[in-house]
């Protein structure tokens, strides 16, 4: 189980199913917001949880493996496989950390063997050689690709007012080969995906999530219950890696837009910063939003979607917008987005929306997640979430 709450954004290049269009505009986006927010992060741990603290930019998070140095990782809800670079770079070098963690210093690195009921699970398997697992273009999302070895290792997690937590026999990927824009240091992917192989699977099956705040991995977990408590089912591993919900609906300052069957499949991730609807929601959608503003002028950007003159809206409240979720229990979550976080200026003189079209894919973002707290339970197949003031949690 893991939990967490958004107070803020972040922005990362978006998944490799994401249109072309999708990933300029998350680009663009990215540059902007590494340029303003740079920022650190520590595992923290108690008795009944791991915790991770998470800032804005870009979430990365350090993780400890075998006796060896802090690695700098992506944690990734795209991913159900943690994998840490063990061989050369293979692009952008000059970017990449030259201190790779090295197996052959380890007396706690162990080969998993290609007849194991682990090797089973990986989909792409290389042929066996000398009897160890080897696989092959593993998808982590966000065009994170990563070949290697199978094995199991102590990772260990790092607190400054808390006691340190080691996890022994960890199964996660010794990466050979990898694709991906590996900068600042970042050395692997830590999975937050289902599956049996994906860190928050071995450590704790249920995590929650705060944008510029922590990630919590424990069974005994819940929310601040500022608000109104909703949870709704997510589709389960197997197949799934991702969370995958069911969107029903959506409104503009309560004015609702049905979809068509209630039905439609909509993934959450906390490295895309923008949320994404296809062309029927999103024109529905978008022209609510424009009639809400009245005679505001309208601008189509060819990379950052409908746009408004901030001179023209700078001034005025922005709508409020709810996602309405379902699932096959009959149970209904109302998801609120946080109306400060709907529009941003991309380009100058333009406030453009965060909530962008998407023909290939639908994306629930970091900034729609801002001010809402989330509890990721595996075992139940869950999300349950809130609304909270995080600024008003702080003090």
């Amino acid at each position: 189980m893991w939990t967490g709450t958004s107070r803020s954004t972040a922005s990362v290049a978006g998944d490799g199913s994401s249109s072309s269009q999708y990933k300029t505009s998350e680009r663009s986006k990215e540059a902007l917001i590494r340029s303003l927010n740079r920022f650190n992060s520590s595992m923290l741990i108690d008795a009944k949880f791991v915790e991770s603290d998470l800032t804005l930019g870009g979430y990365f998070m350090y993780i400890y493996i075998s006796e060896q140095n802090e690695r700098l990782v992506i944690p990734s809800m795209l991913s159900g496989l943690t994998w840490i670079r063990c061989g050369h770079c293979s692009s952008n070098c000059e970017d990449q950390h030259q201190s790779l963690y090295d197996p052959k210093f380890s007396y706690t690195y162990t080969n998993i063997m290609f007849d194991s009921k682990e090797c089973k699970i990986l989909q792409r398997i290389e042929p066996e050689q000398l009897g160890e697992c080897r696989y092959q273009d593993y998808h982590s999302g966000n065009n994170l690709l990563s070949s290697g070895v199978l094995a199991t290792e102590t990772f260990s997690l790092k607190s400054l007012d808390t006691r340190d937590e080691s996890f022994s026999h960890i199964v996660f990927g010794c990466d050979e080969v990898h694709q991906g824009d590996f900068k600042d240091g970042v050395q692997g992917v830590v999975g937050l995906g289902q599956g049996p192989l994906s860190l928050v699977s071995q450590v704790g099956k249920k995590w929650p999530f705060e944008v510029h705040s922590k990630i919590k991995f424990g069974s005994n977990l819940t929310l601040n219950k500022q608000n109104k408590e909703y949870k709704v089912e997510f589709q389960p591993s197997p197949p799934n890696i991702r969370y995958h919900l069911n969107l029903e609906a959506i409104s503009v300052n309560d004015e609702k837009i049905e979809i068509v069957n209630k039905e439609h499949d909509m993934i959450v991730d906390i490295q895309t910063s923008l949320t994404s609807l296809p062309s029927n929601i999103y024109n529905e959608f978008i022209a609510k939003v424009k009639s809400y503003f009245g005679n505001v002028r309208s601008i189509e950007h060819p990379e950052h979607g409908t746009c408004f003159l901030k001179n023209q809206v700078n001034n005025l409240e922005s709508p409020k917008v709810v996602l309405y979720f379902f699932d096959s229990s009959g149970s209904h979550g109302d998801f609120p987005v946080n109306p400060s976080i709907m529009f941003e200026e991309s380009t100058v003189g333009l406030m453009c929306s965060t909530i962008i079209r998407n023909d290939e894919i639908s994306i629930l973002g970091s900034r729609a997640q801002v001010d809402v707290e989330m509890i990721f339970d595996l075992s139940a197949h869950s999300l349950t979430f809130a609304a909270v003031d995080c600024l008003k949690d702080e003090t």
